[in-house]
């Protein structure tokens, strides 16, 4: 039987995927799902309405 996992796989600094190592052995490990997770300074992300949820 084969197992059924996800990986989740955080991009700390920038969004870079040729050299990602640990990608890499994400994607190799196996998983199922790989969930890419980033997240940004509120002070980066320019936003139209204040009011919007920064959640997408």
């Amino acid at each position: 039987m084969t197992p059924n996992y996800s990986v989740l796989f955080w991009f700390r600094r920038d969004l870079r995927l040729h050299d990602q190592l640990a990608m890499a052995a994400a994607l190799n490990s196996g998983a199922t799902h790989l969930v890419g997770v980033i997240s940004f300074p509120v002070q980066i992300i320019p936003l139209a309405d204040p009011g919007l949820p920064l959640v997408c």
